[in-house]
């Protein structure tokens, strides 16, 4: 049963910033190293714990003035380990395969910029620090590498008969929460 409330509380913090089709979880754990519970229902990690996690439908939507960008992607093996631990934090460590698309719409004076393509053999890796008293995100550190396509479609110059190209891409965020 405290496994079950735990599983919830960690859903939490990736469930409330999308929309999911599908979420699979499978906690695993050797026999000495389960989770324990403090007084207020958080739960105590240890090092070694980890989580296996599938996402369908992950769908980041952002929209401001005469910008719209639209993200859908699939998070396969979404891995997380308690890697350190201290008497404030838990660092976990964190690596991912994303598929998916995203268009982007840019609406200037002079006309419509549509900007499309699928996201392919992209990984995620680096730690994510979670603050013990509350698993609160303190700090976000990953990398983000792959290949995308790219479609542009704009009124200035005719580029239709250009397909999808690819691109490789790495993105580094390193966010900090105080």
């Amino acid at each position: 049963m405290d496994v079950l409330v735990y599983l919830m509380l960690l859903t939490t913090f990736l469930t409330t910033a999308q929309n999911t089709e599908n979420i699979s979880v499978r906690y695993e754990s050797e026999e000495n190293n389960s989770i324990l519970f403090n007084e207020g229902d958080v739960p105590v990690w240890k090092v070694g714990n980890k989580w296996i996690y599938n996402i369908d439908g992950f769908v980041i939507y952002f929209e401001k003035s005469n910008l719209i960008i639209y993200i859908n992607i699939t998070i396969e093996d979404l891995y997380l380990e308690v890697t350190k631990t201290t008497e404030e934090f838990y660092e976990l460590t964190i690596k991912a395969n994303i598929s998916g698309y995203y268009w982007i719409n840019l609406n200037l004076e002079q006309g419509l910029i549509n900007i499309s393509g699928e996201f392919t053999k992209t990984k995620i890796e680096g730690t994510i620090t979670f603050t013990q008293i509350d698993l609160g995100i303190k700090q976000i550190n990953i990398k983000i590498c792959g290949k995308l396509t790219v479609k542009v479609d704009q009124p200035f110059i005719n580029l239709s008969f250009l397909p999808k190209f690819p691109i490789s891409a790495t993105i580094t965020l390193d966010l900090n929460f105080h």
